[in-house]
């Protein structure tokens, strides 16, 4: 048994196995095999997805701590869209570097600079520098950072933890967190006290202890590795931090002999996925895929939608997912973007055993279907003939305009979910009275009792979605409408729960 002291950041107490962060070694070749125009477009890619990563991070931060701390992620995307720095690094490409080298070089002299500086805080800005560097070189060697907690519940160890290192720590998996460097009002410091679990800072670690049983006390400040029996036994009460495979989910009773209510989530991100299982959503009633491939100049690649979608797997445990695919175009021309995000399904359905379903999105007759279903097929016989392992998905339908409102009949009989994409069709019914838009709720009053018919009428499972806690006046109706589920944002879970349940404990 073995005792360390460090500094305390965030109190409580965890026991658990022990994880070591290794960081993925990079490239250091200088010069590239590629021609600069290739080496450009690879670095225009990862630029691109870094900048999408950096906003998620910014909003889900801005979420739990507030704008002052989001800002760490604001100020790395903004670098990105900083001509000086972006010209610093394509001067290095056009001279036939690699983009990681590239990247490296223009880093040293960011914090040069920064670190010349007077003032305190732009000095700090190095660390953030160092951080987006990391970010960009991960994403250009297929490493990209978030690879973290997966499998099993553990203290995390690291030497140092970079600010979207910590952004990514809440996994549902980590019992505690270790730093050897940083100190008390670091930004890993204050990101450390949103994940809400034992932290202590300070700390020489080593990567042999990968594994063994350790307690942190987060009050005391202490790491105690291989604890004997008494020591345990002393502990184990006291543990604050204890992981549960399974969070209650939130169902509501309408009436004796009714089906229940069941409240579900729609999501951006693998991360609020997280948030969404530990809240109780009962599933993803919608990934919606349009954040992670919006506002770039290259697609996502299979691989990084894999990883995606995967972890949002992951971070259900086992509760159902839907991933909205991209708006339905059968057309050999779009036919290939089609087939990768469903090559990226499939294979991340090996994750879990409960079922997941790809909602095709402007889909109207039934060769659109037939068209899915061939592409479906195809994507199957590749990832057989590569030795790919993969699950077989479901085919649901996202309605979202009057027009497929008119086709609900089809749509029901071709899926097996319909999710009503509440805010699309109350725009397709606004119309301006006084200068002011306006909806016509009966219109859409009309429009969603007629999906509802035609989906029960086929055995489907219809989910109404939307930003319901806007209309509070509207839920209970909704409720009792005769919807099997409710899908909200995160955030919305807990108030619509109560609203309609009116605070009653009604959990499956």
């Amino acid at each position: 048994m073995i005792r360390y002291t460090g500094i305390r950041v965030q109190g409580g107490l965890s026991i658990g196995p022990i994880h070591y962060l290794h960081r993925s070694s990079f490239s250091n070749e200088k010069r590239s095999q590629l021609s600069p125009r290739e080496e450009q477009l690879r670095f225009e890619a990862a630029k691109d997805r870094a900048i999408t990563e950096l906003r998620r991070l910014e909003a889900r931060i801005a979420a739990h701590l507030g704008s002052d701390e989001a800002a760490i992620f604001l100020f790395q995307s903004t670098m990105l869209e900083d001509a000086d720095y972006l010209d610093v690094i394509r001067s290095y490409i056009n001279a036939s570097a690699t983009a990681e080298y590239a990247v490296a070089q223009t880093e040293k002299a960011v914090i040069e600079f920064f670190a010349s500086l007077d003032s305190s805080y732009l000095r700090a800005r190095a660390a953030d520098a160092r951080d987006l560097s990391r970010r960009l070189t991960g994403i250009l060697s297929e490493h990209p950072a978030g690879g973290g907690l997966r499998q099993r519940p553990a203290i995390l160890v690291a030497e140092e933890l970079s600010p979207s290192e910590a952004a990514l720590l809440d996994s549902g998996l980590l019992l505690g967190l270790v730093s050897q460097e940083g100190t008390p009002d670091s930004h890993i410091a204050i990101l450390s006290h949103a994940i809400g679990v034992p932290s202590v800072i300070g700390i020489p670690v080593d990567p042999k202890w990968e594994g063994h049983t350790a307690i942190l006390d987060g009050d005391a400040g202490t790491l105690i590795i291989d604890p004997d029996e008494q020591t345990l036994a002393a502990a184990k009460p006291h543990a604050a931090r204890d992981y549960e495979p399974a969070a209650p989910e939130l169902t509501v009773l309408r009436k004796p002999g009714d089906r229940a209510l069941r409240l579900c989530a729609t999501i951006e991100s693998a991360w609020e996925a997280v948030d969404a299982y530990h809240v109780g959503a009962s599933r993803i009633a919608m990934y919606r895929t349009d954040a992670l491939h919006g506002g770039r100049a290259t697609p996502p690649s299979e691989e990084e939608q894999l990883a995606e979608y995967r972890h949002t797997i992951e971070a259900m445990h086992g509760r159902g997912v839907s991933f909205q695919m991209l708006r339905f175009r059968p057309h050999s021309v779009h036919a290939a973007p089609f087939r990768t995000q469903l090559r990226a399904v499939l294979r991340a359905s090996v994750a879990s055993e409960s079922p997941v379903t790809v909602l095709l999105t402007g889909a109207r007759s039934v060769s659109d279907f037939r068209w899915a279903r061939r592409q479906l097929r195809r994507c199957r016989r590749e990832l057989e003939a590569e030795g790919r392992p993969f699950r077989d998905v479901r085919i649901g339908s996202v309605v979202d305009t009057p027009t497929a409102v008119f086709h609900a009949g089809v749509l029901a009989i071709e899926s097996e979910t319909l999710v009503i994409d509440g805010e699309a069709l109350m725009q397709s019914t606004i119309f301006s009275r006084e200068g002011h838009g306006v909806p016509n709720y009966h219109a859409l009053g009309w429009m969603l009792r007629r999906v509802l018919m035609s989906g029960h009428r086929c055995g489907c499972f219809v989910i109404m979605s939307g930003e319901l806690e806007q209309f509070p006046q509207a839920i209970r109706a909704l409720a009792e409408l005769g919807f099997d589920a409710l899908a909200v944002p995160v955030r919305s879970l807990l108030p619509i729960y109560a609203m309609i349940s009116g605070g009653a404990e009604h959990r499956a």
